[in-house]
Formats: C-alpha cells, sequence, structure tokens
C-alpha cells in the first residue's frame, strides 16, 4: 500500500512540473496581442529580419500557391495534361532551338527523374497546404476575449513573428527537409548538367578557333597590317588568336543550337502526337486498340519526321528568332529563357 501511495505520489509531482512547463510556455509564446507587442519589443534584430522577411514573401508565395492549385485543378477537369504536353510538343517542335536553355533543363529534369522532383514539390505543397490551414484558424482567435481577433491589433512585424511560430508547429519539419532536399538536388543536377553541355560547345568552338587560326592567320595577318597603321601592328598576334576564336566559339554555340534544335523537334513530334492520340481516344473519335496498332509504324514515324523536319526548317528559316506576333505571345517564355541563361551562366 505504501508502495502504491508514492508511486501515485510521483506520478502526480511528474503531472504538476510538466503543467508548470506548458504553462511557461503558454506564457512565453506571442498567442495575444500584448504577449506579441512584448515579443516584438524584445525581439532580436535576426527575428525581426525574419520576420519582416516573412511579411513580404509570405503574399507572394501565397499567390503563387493559389494560383498553381487554381490551373491545376481547372486542367485537370477539363484533363489539362493532354494539352500541356500538345503545347509543350508544340514549343518543342518550332521552338527548341531558340530557347535552347530552357529545353536542356527541361530534358536535364526528366532525365535526372521527373518522377521524384514532383514527389518533392507534392509534399512541399501539402506541407504549405497544412501551415494555410493553421494561419487560417489562428487569424479567428481572439485570446483576451475583446471581440476583436488578435492578428487585427498587431503590428506588421508582430504578425509575421507570429505566423512564423504557426508554421513552425503546423508543419512537418522532416517532410520539409527532405522535400527541400529533393528540389536543391534536382536543381544543382539540372544546372550541372546543362554547364557540362553548354561547356563542351566553348570547348570545341576554341578548338574551331585554333585550327582556324593556324590555317588562315597569314591571310589575316596581311589584311591588317593593310588595315592598320605601324605602331598597331603589335596587336596583330592579338587580334589573330581572339578574333579566330571568337569565330570558333560562335560556329560552335551555333552547332549547339542545331542539334538541340533537331532533337527538340523530334522529341516534340513524338510528345504532339500522343498527346493527340490520347485526345482522340479519350473523346471517343478512335478507339484505342487502333492507336496502340499505330505506335511504331511507318506512317507514324513517317507523321513524326515530316513534323520534325517542318519544325527545323520553320526555325532555319527564322534564324533561330521569334517573329511577330509569336515574340509577343512568348514573353513569358523568353524571359524564363533570359533568367535561366543567366543563372546557369553564373552559377558557377
Amino acid at each position: 500500500m505504501d508502495t502504491l501511495t508514492s508511486l501515485r505520489q510521483r506520478a502526480q509531482a511528474v503531472k504538476n512540473s510538466l503543467d508548470e512547463i506548458h504553462t511557461d510556455i503558454r506564457r512565453s509564446t506571442p498567442s495575444s496581442a500584448t504577449h506579441c507587442h512584448s515579443a516584438g519589443g524584445s525581439a532580436t534584430p535576426a527575428l525581426r529580419f525574419l520576420a519582416a522577411s516573412f511579411e513580404k514573401v509570405e503574399p507572394i508565395a501565397e499567390s503563387i500557391a493559389h494560383a498553381i492549385s487554381w490551373s491545376w485543378t481547372t486542367l485537370h477537369r477539363y484533363h489539362g495534361e493532354d494539352a500541356l504536353l500538345a503545347m509543350y510538343g508544340v514549343l518543342l517542335v518550332f521552338f527548341g532551338g531558340v530557347y535552347m536553355t530552357l529545353v536542356a533543363c527541361f530534358e536535364a529534369a526528366y532525365q535526372f527523374g521527373w518522377q521524384r522532383i514532383k514527389k518533392a514539390l507534392q509534399a512541399l505543397y501539402i506541407e504549405w497546404s497544412k501551415a494555410r490551414r493553421a494561419l487560417l484558424k489562428h487569424s479567428k482567435i481572439d485570446d483576451n476575449r475583446d471581440g476583436i481577433a488578435d492578428v487585427k491589433q498587431m503590428d506588421a512585424t508582430q504578425l509575421a513573428m507570429r505566423r512564423m511560430v504557426v508554421l513552425s508547429r503546423s508543419v512537418d519539419p522532416e517532410q520539409v527537409s527532405a522535400a527541400l532536399e529533393g528540389v536543391c538536388m534536382a536543381t544543382v543536377a539540372i544546372l550541372a548538367t546543362v554547364r557540362v553541355r553548354f561547356g563542351r560547345a566553348l570547348t570545341i568552338g576554341t578548338a574551331i578557333g585554333d585550327v582556324l587560326h593556324d590555317t588562315l592567320s597569314g591571310l589575316s595577318t596581311r589584311l591588317l597590317r593593310y588595315a592598320l597603321s605601324e605602331e598597331y601592328e603589335k596587336w596583330i598576334p592579338v587580334l589573330n588568336r581572339y578574333g579566330f576564336r571568337y569565330v570558333g566559339v560562335c560556329m560552335g554555340w551555333m552547332m549547339v543550337r542545331l542539334v538541340t534544335a533537331l532533337y527538340a523537334a523530334m522529341r516534340g513530334s513524338v510528345l504532339l502526337t500522343r498527346a493527340v492520340q490520347s485526345y482522340l481516344v479519350r473523346h471517343g473519335y478512335v478507339r484505342r486498340q487502333a492507336v496502340e496498332v499505330e505506335q511504331g509504324s511507318a506512317r507514324m514515324i513517317a507523321l513524326c519526321g515530316a513534323l520534325a523536319a517542318t519544325g527545323v526548317y520553320w526555325q532555319l528559316s527564322g534564324s533561330f528568332t521569334v517573329g511577330f506576333p509569336l515574340n509577343v505571345i512568348l514573353v513569358p517564355v523568353t524571359v524564363a529563357e533570359g533568367v535561366v541563361t543567366f543563372v546557369v551562366a553564373a552559377a558557377g
């Protein structure tokens, strides 16, 4: 009996200690406007900086997440996967050489493992959805019972700090960490793949320039001596060397662009025909058995080849540029190409 009583007393003591710890945590948490005010006044500069950064980033992330969710729901409702695949196929066929950096990034992502990237992005979206629900729930809390929600009695810094606390409690750190690790690994792999491809282009271009220099340097030297005065003749060897290397790099870059256009046109034609076949089967215009028979047939190969040849000719005839009005329609793609090219160039 004494032993049982002693155990009960110890259990009660442990319970009282846990209750005291829980009370202290609640008191130290900015759960009301008054507590948030005191926390905001004593916050460290680093915490205030994080809160201010979160205040600026959170609305943008909210808008992007809402737009992505709405777009995906709408597309999924109307079987938009086929439309996206068809649009990507058209972009590859007719503009693969124009936006070759984007094409290289997409193909590198596909080779790295699109399913892993998709899984990581889905995990991030799930955690973000949990955080949004928690933020919505806490926005209605009125701890001081004055009839006004606590979030409406806080300034911007206090509100951002409270949202950070809510986010840290609502999301799963392990899931977020694993998802971010997957996205970062995919990004590094994509950048490394693209840089290696373009590095080969620069290497080939430099080699072509050296060959041109060895072959045509005598002729170019005589032309430069004729065009320059004697005081600038000392610059002729340097102008020859780097001039031919520049020409070689341009030729190597054009070769990479042409190869990318050929590859993109062939792959895009396959994706486009598959998207059209899937659309026709889903809406009952053709039978699935007929489509399966046509896969790999001579007619399908000829159709894809003709479509790819048309796309390459389109790009060559336009010197790998986009004319009006397509250049206006494809402004977002052009901007994305410039940003990705800058990131790839600056990543090293």
